[in-house]
């Protein structure tokens, strides 16, 4: 009778055992593999979002080139199954290839239709693929385009069906043991399965730093350092990605390599068991490497011999543009000053280049004081962040490099303005005297003249008053230059205004050319500054007659109500001017014909002049020509 209750009590202790055992492993199993594929589609979306902000720029300015290289390197991960990128319409800008063979096709499968009509990330799982979707928002809330990404599950799945396979496996041993014990230890295996259930649970649920007590030395013990190993594997993978968002946040967001430095050695001394580590950047003047930042360090002792002794492992890394791991500096043949490393209980070292593309722009090293053995995973990772961190000293040295040449090009500017104007000033001094002489012999004050010798003097006058207007205008353009010139408004007729600039106008003599003028009686009253407006058709005027041997120079005026402006034209049958040049008229000591023999003289400076006055008034200049048949300038100047 006995027997027979306690093999009723052993088969009911099993059967609880089967059930209650049986059943926390199932329902576990699917806890941890319903909370992995919710980690990772969370996580996915995550990493779409951190894609749309790095490609809102290039989608914004439309630099299909750099979006291709940014999908190029997100495909390089084997979780991507495909990237792309669309236009507001659909139409795929990139699609992650190097031959991007889908760009301008227009993509009308159904999760493609219902990114367009949402607002927010979307997710779909479809055919061993998570689909993820939606629009890409400017910081004004303005919609760019779409991006989508699909992630393969066959990774999670393998480790969910790893998982559980494994579970499963622990879950028989732990039955069969409990059925062998269920008499004498039925009540101590409930206990540890509910501990394991729940420290699944939490760990699925995100809380990493769940552990279980390690006190059996049985199959559960083994589960539960499983699972605490899994659970700072987690931990310590999770905090890398976040280190490396953080780093990447930084790269983007400030150009500042001091900072970014110092985020980068805060992070990887939270991350990684080493006590020290620096970073070696080149030197382009010197072509040497200096120690330009520091963590763990003893400031005093981190001086010549430090850095001497240091940049000998970096300029290793350097010069051979491969990763160097060291397991015991102290005890290895490469090492040249030992006792140096010994001195300062230094021991291990792993010395990654800071690179990008084929450029190295220095080295980051680390360093333990206990011999350490770097896996390949750590290697990798710290080779990740040595990139992020080298585009960030390359766009800082980029942007200080940028503001040194600004600079430069201040001064230069500067100097060459008082050049042009001490040189203006100082020439036109000497030619008034000389023209006031000139004009006094002309006009006989100091004595008769005959005919040859008047004729010789009108030359002069002439040429002395071309040569004065070219040092007048350089004085305008300097003084344009420095932002001396302001815009008088006041109101003038425009007919009236016309009308005085017409009588100012006759043939000459010389040519065989037309003058014609061309605007109706009724013209409004406008409110602008008359002696710019009048500088800016003078010299339209002049350049047109100027290079018109013959045929006709029209001058006219209309006015746009809808656009409250005034349209001025000057037009003419001249030489032209040819396509290419068209762009660079108006820039300072541009001409059409720059050579020593053309047939026209000036400085090139009359257009830069109806540029800058052009400006000053609000408007705006437009020039159209085709060689040997003219040119037409259009002048637009607001009411």
């Amino acid at each position: 009778m006995n027997l027979n209750i306690r093999l009723k009590l052993v088969a009911f202790t099993v059967c609880v055992v089967l059930l209650v055992g049986g059943s926390i492993s199932l329902y576990s199993i699917l806890q941890v593999r319903e909370q992995i594929l919710t980690t990772f589609e969370d996580q996915s979306q995550e990493i779409t979002a951190m894609i749309s902000r790095d490609i809102l720029n290039p989608l914004y300015f439309f630099d299909i080139s750099s979006l291709r290289r940014q999908l190029e390197n997100i495909r390089l991960n084997p979780d991507f199954s495909y990237t792309y990128i669309t236009d507001l319409n659909g139409v795929v800008l990139a699609d992650g290839t190097r031959e991007n063979s889908l760009r301008d096709q227009r993509l009308s499968d159904p999760f493609s239709k219902e990114v367009m009509l949402a607002d927010h990330w979307i997710s779909r799982t479809e055919e061993g693929t998570l689909k993820i979707g939606g629009p890409v928002f400017m910081a004004d809330g303005s919609r760019i385009g779409y991006l989508q990404a699909g992630f393969a599950l066959h990774r999670i799945y393998q480790i969910i069906n790893d998982t559980t396979k494994t579970s499963l496996y622990i879950t028989f041993i732990c039955l069969g043991i409990g059925a062998i014990l269920a008499v004498l230890l039925s009540a101590s295996f409930t206990q540890p399965i509910l501990s394991i259930a729940r420290a699944s649970r939490e760990i699925g649920a995100g809380k990493l730093d769940t552990r279980l007590p390690i006190n059996r030395g049985d199959e559960l013990g083994t589960l539960a350092e499983s699972i605490n190993q899994m659970a700072v594997n987690l931990k310590i993978n999770l905090e890398r990605i976040q280190a490396l968002h953080e780093i990447n946040l930084a790269t983007t967001s400030t150009l500042d390599t001091q900072a970014v430095l110092d985020l980068l050695l805060v992070r990887t001394a939270l991350l990684l068991p080493y006590s020290a580590a620096t970073v070696t950047l080149l030197n382009r003047e010197t072509g040497e490497l200096e120690s330009v930042a520091g963590r763990n360090l003893n400031g005093e002792k981190w001086g010549t011999s430090w850095r001497k002794v240091e940049t000998g492992l970096a300029r290793a890394v350097f010069e051979n543009k491969a990763p160097l791991a060291v397991g015991n500096i102290q005890t290895d043949r490469r090492t040249r000053d030992r006792d140096f490393f010994l001195q300062h209980g230094l021991v291990s070292y792993l010395g990654v280049p800071l690179a990008v593309k084929d450029d190295i722009l220095g080295v980051l090293s680390f360093y333990a004081k206990e011999e350490h053995q770097f896996s390949n995973d750590e290697v990798e990772f710290l080779t990740t962040l040595a990139g992020q961190v080298a585009i960030a000293v390359h766009n800082s040295q980029l942007y200080d490099q940028t503001k040194r040449q600004a600079v430069e090009l201040v001064t230069a500017n500067k100097a060459k303005d008082e050049f042009l104007s001490v040189m203006s000033h100082e020439l036109r001094t000497p030619l008034n005297v000389v023209m006031g002489y000139v004009g006094m012999i002309n006009d006989g004050l100091l004595g008769d003249i005959n005919p040859d010798q008047e004729r010789a003097l009108g030359k002069v006058i002439s040429r002395s008053e071309d040569l004065l207007r070219m040092i007048n205008e350089i004085l305008q353009a300097t003084s344009l230059e420095a932002r001396a010139v302001k815009a008088e408004s006041r109101e003038i007729s425009l007919g009236s205004f016309l009308d005085d600039l017409r009588s100012n106008y006759e043939i000459p003599m010389d040519k065989q050319l037309a003058l014609n003028w061309d605007y109706p009686a009724e013209l409004p009253v406008m409110r602008t500054d008359s002696e710019k407006l009048k500088h800016i058709l003078e010299n339209l005027i002049n350049n047109a007659v100027k290079f018109t041997i013959q045929g006709n120079v029209t001058v006219s005026a209309r006015y746009n109500p809808k656009a409250k402006a005034v349209e001025f034209k000057v037009a003419d049958t001249g030489v032209g001017i040819q396509e290419e040049m068209i762009p660079s008229i108006f820039e300072m000591f541009r001409q059409g014909d720059s050579s020593e023999t053309r047939p026209y003289g000036g400085v090139g400076i009359g257009l830069y002049i109806v540029k800058k006055f052009t400006d000053l008034l609000g408007g705006k200049i437009e020039a159209a020509s085709e060689p040997g048949k003219g040119s037409i300038f259009t002048v637009t100047i607001p009411c």
